[in-house]
């Protein structure tokens, strides 16, 4: 079971799927959560540009762009590139390899960290999935323009989020997992 077996250290080039079916079980992993972030992406496009194009103060617009650069920042970069992807990509390259059939099955949702890891891991990772739904079910209840501005500030993490998963697992063996204390 891979909630047994230790997370890779680094995904090194040795640790590349080769073989046919495993290069599909990596990226069926990697397909799971690179769809959620689309969706999400796409999902707040629409808004992002509203919310760039709407009528608003020499404030609010510095307000906008602030949020924007921040969440790009805390959220895509130090959350998602060097954290979240290099695991989603260790997971995907470890059940690809080694998984069994079922595992391989789970694929995005094993990459994810959403099952086969320790119980603790998993009450962490659920309990953020629910965070996440929250927020954005309160997030709908703010008023115009603080919506867009929070909306815009997501987008922006979840779009850089997205590209660094894809362009990352495009190239496994270049992946090192950030290490440094939270």
């Amino acid at each position: 079971m891979i909630a047994d077996r230790p997370l890779l250290a680094d995904a090194g080039a040795e640790l590349v799927p080769r073989d046919g079916v495993a290069v599909a079980t990596y990226w069926w992993g990697i397909a799971g959560p690179a769809l959620l972030l689309l969706r999400a992406v796409i999902r707040l496009g629409p808004a992002t540009w509203q919310a760039i194009r709407a009528p608003q103060s020499a404030t609010t617009l510095a307000i906008l762009a602030l949020v924007m650069l921040l969440m790009a920042w805390f959220e895509g970069y130090r959350g998602f590139q060097r954290r979240v992807v290099p695991r989603v990509i260790a997971r995907a390259t470890l059940v690809a390899n080694s998984g069994s059939i079922l595992q391989r099955c789970l694929a995005p949702l094993v990459a994810s960290d959403l099952v086969l890891v320790p119980r603790a891991a998993l009450l962490r990772r659920w309990l953020l999935v629910v965070l996440i739904v929250v927020v954005v079910l309160l997030s709908h209840r703010l008023s115009a323009p603080w919506r867009g501005i929070v909306q815009s500030g997501v987008f922006a993490g979840m779009s850089w989020g997205l590209v660094s998963l894809l362009v990352l697992a495009a190239r496994p063996h270049s992946v090192e997992p950030d290490r440094s204390p939270a």
